[in-house]
């Protein structure tokens, strides 16, 4: 019986240890606050019509090309018409509201994604180095199908292969 009872408490610690691992390294987003729209912060592209502020804070470690990972259900944000896939776009700024660079990012969406269900996962990087306790501002676009469709971005990988 006590084997039984050794052999189960070593399995669910076995267990507990996998979960906290895989987790630990899944979980992106608990430094991603949502931010209200600042009117100083220039608009990127007159062609898009919405935006919303992600305010990330690295918190107190540094940073190292980082994944942010935000589920986001874009039906919410638009106030009518029909959520354009291809418009996302995501923009850094400077803590003076000028526009540094647009950052290569994706938008998956999730099994259940329907025009009327506009629901996925946003993914980009903070790319490079991010201090301790520094904050990064981002704006993302996004748009409405009758607004014009927008043109699926295309951004290099930078990757290297060999075999």
């Amino acid at each position: 019986m006590r084997k039984i009872i050794f052999y189960v408490l070593a399995l669910l610690i076995f267990i507990s240890a996998v979960l906290t691992y895989y987790f630990s390294f899944r979980i992106t987003g608990l430094f991603v606050g949502f931010g209200p729209a600042q009117e100083e912060f220039k608009w990127w592209n007159v062609s898009w019509k919405y935006r919303f502020k992600i305010e990330v804070n690295s918190s107190v470690y540094e940073r190292k090309n980082w994944p942010v990972e935000i589920e986001i259900n874009f039906t919410d944000l638009i106030p009518s018409g029909n959520f354009d896939e291809n418009s996302v776009r995501v923009i850094e700024y400077d803590e003076n509201g000028n526009i540094l660079y647009e950052v290569p990012s994706q938008f998956d969406k999730s099994d259940d994604f329907n025009p009327s269900n506009a629901i996925g996962e946003l993914v980009f990087l903070l790319n490079g180095t991010t201090q301790a306790n520094q904050k990064r501002i981002y704006y993302v676009y996004y748009d409405t199908l009758e607004s014009g469709m927008k043109e699926r971005p295309s951004y290099p990988t930078n990757l290297s292969y060999s075999w």
